[in-house]
């Protein structure tokens, strides 16, 4: 018997990433990068974060509000819904590749932010009512984008579909 074949992914995301299907495991949140391909495409995350405003000095910290929300939102989805839970995926490969807004394989390298950072997020968010605007408003921009791709003749509103 010969070798199983294995089959491979490039996201589009990110070129450098090639994601090959075969029986070694490095990751089991391998899932996780076909959920940024479609965040990609959707552009989910960056019609959230575009008009939020991180009053934190730029310099001091490490991680930008896309790469928060990212993670965030990415832990939630594949089920880890506690906010300590990302403490575990920091080191996770499969996780840093789809969470960091940077090319190539560097981000293999880069750690995630942990509990402390996720908890500095969700006071940006909270603590300014702007930014909870934002957050509404981004969420309310990507349904408007999917009800006009889907071609219903529907009206979208805030409040929902009319």
């Amino acid at each position: 018997m010969g070798e199983a074949k294995v089959s491979s992914s490039e996201p589009e995301f990110n070129r450098s990433v090639k994601v090959e299907f075969e029986d070694q495991r490095l990751s089991s949140n391998a899932g996780v990068l076909l959920l940024r391909q479609a965040d990609h495409k959707l552009q989910l995350i960056e019609s959230i974060v575009k008009n939020m405003r991180d009053p934190s000095q730029q310099h001091l910290i490490r991680y930008q509000l896309g790469d928060l929300v990212r993670e965030r939102v990415y832990a939630m989805a594949v089920g880890y819904s506690a906010q300590d839970d990302v403490d575990r995926l920091t080191h996770d490969p499969a996780f840093r590749m789809a969470v960091w807004n940077r090319a190539g394989d560097a981000v293999l390298n880069e750690r995630l932010a942990s509990q402390p950072p996720q908890s500095r997020l969700l006071g940006i968010i909270a603590g300014q009512r702007a930014n909870t605007n934002a957050l509404r408003e981004g969420l309310f921009q990507c349904v408007h984008r999917h009800v006009l791709a889907r071609g219903e003749d529907q009206r979208v509103c805030m409040g929902g579909l009319i």
